[in-house]
């Protein structure tokens, strides 16, 4: 848990995170565990997140993605259990392996036209996940993309797609 004091020494917990305007990239594990995080803001320039940069933020809800995004390294948001609200924008063009692994709580998500591929184990353990739509752009879907998404009752795939991994879609 984290705690910040205040100007006036009064001890406050952050639950809400929203990163200045100058910042143009989020390092890697920089908000590894934030566990007391709900929401997050990321302003227009940022144009990565790093590996493990929300990993464990077990009760972030939502994220506020910029259109300058552009990548989002591996395990970024891995075992965030309860986001449900994020929009990936269409100038994504890479997405790490694990990135949602785990955020048990998402139930939908547009995967960006900008990737060619969804990476191993992306939203692998996304047990309310229910429908997938595999835009055209993307011609590979990992080893273990969807594995465990147990609610997952409607895929679409693209004519695009010529190769599925082993596992991509078991449990």
């Amino acid at each position: 848990e984290f705690y910040f004091l205040d100007r006036n020494n009064e001890i406050y917990e952050l639950t809400e995170l929203v990163i200045p305007s100058n910042i143009t990239s989020i390092g890697d594990n920089q908000f590894y565990g934030f566990n007391n995080i709900t929401k997050v803001s990321i302003p227009e320039g940022v144009t990565n997140i790093g590996s493990n940069a929300f990993n464990n933020c077990i009760n972030l809800e939502s994220v506020k993605l910029p259109s300058t995004i552009t990548s989002i390294k591996d395990s970024a948001f891995y075992q965030c259990y309860k986001l449900k609200d994020i929009q990936l924008p269409s100038t994504i063009t890479y997405m790490g392996s694990e990135v949602f692994a785990y955020c048990e709580s998402l139930e939908t998500i547009d995967i960006p036209t900008g990737i060619e591929k969804v990476s191993m184990l992306s939203f692998a353990g996304c047990t309310s996940l229910k429908k997938i739509v595999i835009p055209d752009n993307i011609y590979s879907i990992d080893l273990s993309a969807f594995s465990g998404c147990t609610n997952l009752t409607s895929v679409e795939l693209s004519d695009t797609v010529v190769e599925i991994e082993n596992s991509a879609f078991a449990n």
